[in-house]
């Protein structure tokens, strides 16, 4: 999959599709109805296959842009570093959001009771 988006895209085109690959793997989620387990099932496959796609095209790309930004100087250095703050995010975003209780504000967002 890199050697093919390799020959279409830059690294930057790349990181583009591939992010918004991601974020569109929620559509089907937010828009699926309740009553409706096989679409629901549907969606849940449509949305993971998407963000495993759009990983796999960004992942090659994110990591060369970390070589690219630290001018190939102490790049485990700068791997660890990158790693580190993506874990610190990850970590910290349920905290983040819990005050707002994220699944019912989310329902309650796209018209959904609860």
């Amino acid at each position: 999959m890199t050697a093919w988006a390799k020959k279409r895209w830059s690294s930057h085109q790349a990181l583009a599709v591939g992010l918004c690959l991601m974020g569109l793997a929620f559509v089907p989620l937010a828009f699926t109805p309740d009553d409706a387990p096989v679409l629901a099932l549907t969606a849940l496959v449509a949305a993971v296959v998407l963000l495993a796609v759009g990983g796999a095209i960004i992942y090659p790309f994110e990591m060369e842009t970390v070589v690219v930004l630290c001018d190939n100087r102490l790049v485990a250095t700068h791997y660890g570093l990158y790693n580190t703050v993506s874990g610190l995010g990850i970590s910290a975003s349920p905290w983040a959001t819990w005050p707002s209780e994220p699944y019912g504000t989310s329902r309650r967002v796209i018209g959904r009771s609860g």
